[in-house]
Order: structure tokens, then C-alpha cells, then sequence
């Protein structure tokens, strides 16, 4: 199993990050600690066009 978080979600909802991982083990006792934590927030997914200048570029244009 692959669980994949965006960097702006590691670096800005860590918790919410981990909260995800005990989610995805479904283990009661991992996820109860982070029962507090606020759900992960999505991160839209780069399109064709942003992917392409990236590739041309070396740099993140978003």
C-alpha cells in the first residue's frame, strides 16, 4: 500500500497527514488519538499544461 501526501500537505497539516495514515491501517487505537485532528485537506492535481512548463522550466510554477 502507497499512501501520497503533496508537499504543501506534509509541510502545512502534518497531524491531518498522520490522522490519514491511521485511517488507512484502520486500527482503532492508532486513529483515536487523532479523532480531534481536522480531515486533510485536498490538493487540486497539476494539469497537462502546468506539468509541461514545469518540465521545460525546472521550477514550480504553481
Amino acid at each position: 500500500m502507497v499512501v501520497r501526501f503533496a508537499e504543501v500537505q506534509i509541510t502545512q497539516q502534518p497531524t491531518s497527514c498522520c490522522k490519514v495514515i491511521a485511517q488507512t491501517l484502520q486500527d482503532p487505537l492508532l486513529h483515536k488519538p487523532f479523532s480531534h485532528v481536522p480531515d486533510l485537506l485536498p490538493v487540486p492535481h497539476w494539469t497537462q499544461a502546468e506539468a509541461e512548463v514545469m518540465a521545460r522550466t525546472g521550477r514550480d510554477v504553481l
